[in-house]
């Protein structure tokens, strides 16, 4: 069975890319997320006008984009 999935695998086009395409791959994901949160109106996530910076939804989930872009980019 171990046999059969290395041959399996081998077979694959991607399976013998370097490690910096999968980093990327992941980093694409969250920096596409991050400009579609970006490009968001304030309506669809709730923020109200004079909101204080710790209450406002898109600054915690840019914060969280960034950590996980830095996660994916130090341990891949």
């Amino acid at each position: 069975m171990n046999e059969l999935f290395s041959v399996l695998l081998s077979a694959v086009p991607l399976a013998d890319t370097s490690l910096w395409l999968g980093r990327a791959a992941f980093i694409a994901v969250y920096v596409v997320l991050a400009i579609l949160l970006m490009l968001m109106p304030a309506k669809i996530l709730g923020e109200g006008e004079g909101q204080p910076w710790w209450k406002s939804l898109r600054l915690w989930a840019l914060g969280i984009i960034a950590v996980q872009i830095s996660v994916y980019w130090y341990w891949g």
